[in-house]
């Protein structure tokens, strides 16, 4: 096995103590690290790369240390049992696999894995935090995985406290304190994210999308894989959508608890309804 040392999740420390933060085999610095040979491998493949330089992306792949569910059932911040979590905190770096990565969403996703990221999600949820992009960042986790009332949640509290200024500009903290701009280029992204959420091959239709939010449509989403997509809803339900080819291949597109396949062509378009029939 292959251990990350130093390693840390950012600004936090093991059971909230002061003291050093660099620790070892933090689950941000392992789930990264998974990440980026599983991308190195991943273009290999498709580049043709020396079979001698996989073999060892491989190797450290798939030796990384596994990821931790602790005693509560959340997914542990820090993989080594002695390193307790800290729930108070704002930040949720060990989600790192649901965002801003993609390893533990979908549908295929271990169960067990799964529960434990909605347990920790859950765990840090509660105590709620002060920081716009704190509000934004576990709203964005929370679509991904579904969890509509989570979504909503922290778009209430960001609406209410007033992080926005006249221009959109906005702070850090509530009543615009500190002024900060990482919630003024989150929240663009997360009402992306609410309508579609993408991956190469694979579309999932509003996730993270109150029923009771307004009818609306959207022109020109740009997906993962080179696609374009319009998508337009109606009492918070999927009214159509249409898919616009930007390559050759096959796609799986989503839309609660049904998916299909699509066999795409650059430069088609198809329109999908709300049993993602073809229209």
């Amino acid at each position: 096995m292959y251990d990350i040392i130093p390693s840390q999740s950012p600004e936090n420390n093991p059971g909230g103590k002061r003291g050093a933060r660099l620790t070892e085999n933090s689950t941000f610095s392992v789930a990264v690290a998974r990440e980026t040979f599983a991308i190195l491998l991943e273009l290999g493949e498709q580049f043709d790369l020396p079979a001698e330089e996989m073999a060892k992306w491989k190797e450290i792949h798939d030796h990384l240390p596994a990821y931790r569910i602790n005693k509560d059932g959340a997914l542990a911040e820090w993989i080594p049992e002695q390193y307790q979590d800290n729930y108070a905190h704002r930040h949720n770096s060990h989600l790192y696999p649901v965002y801003p990565g993609m390893e533990l969403v979908g549908p295929n996703v271990n169960p067990e894995l799964d529960q434990a990221v909605r347990v920790a999600l859950d765990k840090r949820f509660k105590y709620d935090t002060s920081s716009a992009h704190g509000l934004m960042h576990a709203a964005l986790m929370a679509s991904r995985l579904h969890d509509v009332e989570k979504v909503r949640v922290n778009l209430h509290r960001f609406a209410t406290r007033n992080y926005l200024s006249n221009g959109f500009v906005t702070s850090h903290d509530p009543n615009h304190k500190v002024y900060n701009l990482d919630a003024a280029l989150s929240l663009p992204r997360l009402l992306m994210e609410m309508l579609v959420f993408s991956r190469p091959g694979y579309v999932d239709f509003m996730p993270g999308w109150p029923a009771d939010y307004p009818d609306g449509s959207v022109q020109g989403i740009l997906v993962r894989g080179g696609h374009k997509i319009d998508i337009s809803w109606s009492g918070g339900k999927l009214e159509s959508a249409v898919l616009y080819a930007g390559f050759d291949g096959k796609c799986t597109v989503r839309y609660g608890d049904i998916s299909r396949d699509l066999k795409l062509e650059a430069g088609q378009a198809y329109r999908i309804g709300p049993a993602l029939q073809s229209l």
